[in-house]
């Protein structure tokens, strides 16, 4: 991965939080926020895996 895998993991909170923020705004309630997040966390890992497993 560029940058590491430190670099990742934080660009994907930082993105979460930003993406909770807006959300919260928007008075999204927090069961349905949550869903989002964990659903955005997964596609993050699986798209780091596949960029991973191909840049071997």
């Amino acid at each position: 991965m560029i940058g590491g895998g430190w670099a990742s993991l934080i660009w994907l909170a930082g993105a979460l939080v930003l993406g909770v923020a807006a959300m919260r705004q928007q008075r999204v309630n927090a069961r349905k926020l949550i869903m989002y997040a964990v659903l955005w966390t997964v596609l993050f890992a699986i798209v780091a895996y596949v960029f991973d497993q191909t840049a071997r």
